[in-house]
């Protein structure tokens, strides 16, 4: 159902007219493969993986760590300056997972 609203969408869409070249663009649909992969596919097969193997709190604050973790490639590879507040918003949010579940 998502390939064919995509395909009507392309067609409508102006810039969708450029699908058929995006598409033989080999790299480019080989990074579109591989994220799709190891983002959706695998990520959630792992976090329903965690959830079956420990309690449903722990795993679901691992995975809430997110918002923490990218902070670090951020300031590393990007050389982003992080304020203070964007920090603590981050840490607010796996906070309030994790108090979700104790």
């Amino acid at each position: 159902v998502g390939l064919i609203g995509f395909a009507i969408v392309s067609l409508v869409w102006e810039k969708g007219r450029n699908l058929k070249s995006a598409l033989s663009h080999k790299s480019g649909m080989g990074l579109t493969f591989g994220g799709s992969i190891f983002g959706p596919f695998l990520g959630v097969t792992l976090s329903l993986f965690a959830v079956q193997q420990t309690k449903a709190g722990i795993a679901s604050a691992i995975m809430g760590l997110n918002p923490v973790i990218i902070i670090i490639p951020l300031v590393i590879f990007f050389k982003q300056k992080v304020r203070l507040l964007e920090v603590a918003g981050a840490v607010v949010a796996v906070a309030g997972t994790m108090v979700l579940f104790l």
